[in-house]
């Protein structure tokens, strides 16, 4: 037994939640060998020690971080919540016991690092049981008949195909459901602090215990409160930092503004962090599927209620098929007239390449695309009356000092991942902020009319 463990361990990488289950794995064999009657609590905590003082850093590992707090949650909560449930059959109540047991440990920590919570994950976690049992004992029989006779061992796992494509489609089939996740928003810590204190406190309490429904309503309150009034007064932009494609998100109460879609990944990793399930206006600054082939995607996360693009720019097949399949109402952005949604107010000055002049409150931005590089945008604005913005944001190619000394913007969103010295010098001496998405990471505007980047330059602040 211990030498499968370690094997499994030498497969693994020795990843920190692998060498975790290895250990407690190994404690269980040396008990039973022994005769005595292990103590699983103080068995895992002696491992977290051991581990962190021979690697501290792996504290800040995920994997390390729910695998510990699930194994918390079933060494100590399983068999009290089993007891709850004892109007259940045995089976039925240890299929739900165990997983709800692991979920409630580990989902304050979920919440705070993924802003998503999984509506059906308990019913996933309950009917792949069964499925899960079956790889996890016929892989480890493939794998050690497979170690003496490769090809008996190879027909072995052929076998698990069928079990693991069931697998597969069973938790595809309970993600497409609808409304098959809710995002929440980012915790903060102290929210995270406070939901793990109440989980410890109807552990250790006794008296707690017995009101272990008044500390879950306060607990969800703790977490859907500060949900709810930050949708209803928060008003800010995110120019997106991860993103292939220049994108902003702008969050008003009116509603959930997102201009370009290109990277589905890096845009509903920030909705989920967010706490964004829908959006309400989605804008493509081009007609290109190369730079909006995300929004499919992205409609399937966070549906999209309004789609919008400019008409008069270029496009092709791909992105019309794109639109066609999209199966959301649609509204073409007129040229040189504003289109509005809430405090915000979206018109396009020239459409291919496009220049759209947005105005969030009282705050004015112009966004200029240049993507071919050349110096055709730069003469439009120069012969084009356009009123000096608060922020300039730029995409493109090539960029001179000319842009600026037309624009006059009095700070600069730059969404590439690095400057040219000459330009940075020619903003430092003209003393107009910049960020840089790709060194600053993301760039946020708040109402005050501040900009702040993730990692600051020129201070980080305006």
């Amino acid at each position: 037994g211990a030498g499968v463990l370690v094997l499994f361990a030498c497969l693994s990488g020795f990843a920190p939640s692998a060498v975790r289950a290895v250990l407690m794995g190994l404690a269980g064999l040396v008990a039973l060998v022994n005769g005595q009657k292990g103590q699983p609590l103080v068995i895992l905590l002696a491992i977290a020690t051991v581990m962190l003082i021979y690697n501290p850093l792996w504290i800040e590992d995920i994997g390390f971080q729910l695998s510990f707090l699930a194994t918390l949650g079933l060494i100590v909560s399983a068999q009290p919540i089993g007891d709850r449930l004892d109007w259940l059959p045995t089976p039925l109540r240890n299929l739900i016991a165990v997983p709800l047991a692991a979920t409630l440990w580990v989902l304050p920590l979920s919440l705070a690092i993924f802003g998503i919570f999984p509506v059906y994950g308990l019913l996933a976690n309950v009917v792949a049981n069964l499925p899960l049992v079956l790889l996890t004992v016929g892989g480890f029989i493939s794998a050690m008949i497979g170690l003496l006779v490769p090809p008996v061992g190879s027909a072995l796992a052929w076998l698990l195909y069928y079990p693991t494509a069931f697998l597969l489609w069973l938790i595809q089939a309970i993600g497409q459901l609808p409304a098959a996740t809710i995002a929440l928003g980012s915790l903060s810590w102290l929210q995270v602090v406070v939901l793990y204190g109440l989980i410890i406190l109807v552990w250790l309490s006794p008296r707690w215990r017995r009101h272990w429904f008044l500390l879950f309503t306060l607990g969800i309150t703790l977490v859907l409160v500060p949900f709810v009034l930050r949708q209803n007064t928060l008003f800010q932009a995110t120019v997106l930092a991860n993103t292939q494609v220049p994108t902003l998100v702008i969050q008003q109460p009116a509603g959930t503004v997102v201009i370009n879609g290109g990277d589905a990944q890096g845009l509903t990793a920030f909705l989920a962090q967010e706490g964004i399930n829908r959006i309400d206006w989605a804008v493509a600054s081009d007609r290109q599927y190369r730079q909006q082939r995300g929004w499919r995607d992205i409609h399937r996360i966070a549906p999209i209620r309004q789609f919008t693009d400019v008409p008069t720019a270029k496009s092709d097949p791909a992105y019309r098929e794109m639109l066609a399949t999209l199966k959301v109402p649609y509204q073409a952005l007129p040229l040189r007239q504003p289109v509005q949604l809430g405090q915000v107010k979206i018109t396009v000055l020239r459409s291919d390449p496009a220049i759209l002049a947005l105005q969030m409150g009282s705050s004015r931005w112009l966004f200029v695309t240049d993507p071919s590089g050349d110096a055709a945008q730069t003469d439009w604005l120069a012969v084009t009356p356009v009123e000096p913005p608060q922020v300039l944001w730029w995409w493109g190619r090539k960029l001179t000092p000319r842009l600026f000394e037309i624009v006059k913007p009095r700070s600069v969103i730059l969404s590439r991942n690095a400057l040219e010295p000459a330009i940075a010098n020619y903003l430092k001496q003209k003393q107009i902020p910049y960020f840089v998405v790709g060194e600053t990471g993301e760039v946020r505007w708040q109402a005050n009319g501040s900009l702040r980047a993730n990692a600051p330059q020129n201070d980080g602040l305006i």
